[in-house]
């Protein structure tokens, strides 16, 4: 789940969003007790905020949320924390370094990409490798 914050996101990253939502909903009412969930709905989908931020969301938020309202807190979560792209996928390539030496083996980065559904060329790897 990936975009900038200068283009909205796209109908299937809302999706995404929404299962998102579904998975963490299991009652399936539609809406979720926004000071117990807020930070388990941001970490499923890949944004790790503090406790303490999670619950100034909440308080943000008031007492629920609904599926749209998590879309825009995961825009709001992702702004905050990844300003621009170059930042976000810095940070997405750390998690990734898996010896904490600032590597990781390019065959690895391109089938993290695949499972995203994302396809890179090897001129594209190799810039994103070079970074």
């Amino acid at each position: 789940l990936f975009f900038t914050m200068k283009e909205p996101i796209k109908q299937t990253q809302e999706q995404d969003l929404l299962e998102v939502f579904g998975f963490i909903d299991k009652e399936r009412k539609g809406k979720l007790l926004s000071e117990e969930f807020v930070g388990p709905l941001l970490l499923h989908a890949g944004v790790a905020v503090t406790k303490a931020k999670a619950a100034q969301y909440a308080k943000d938020i008031g007492p629920t949320i609904d599926g749209k309202g998590f879309i825009g807190l995961y825009k709001r979560a992702k702004s905050e924390l990844y300003p621009d792209a170059q930042t976000y996928l810095q940070e997405c390539f750390r998690m990734f370094d898996k010896d904490g030496q600032g590597t990781i083996e390019s065959d690895e980065l391109k089938y993290i990409w695949e499972q995203l559904g994302e396809t890179m060329t090897k001129e594209e790897l190799a810039g994103f490798v070079a970074m």
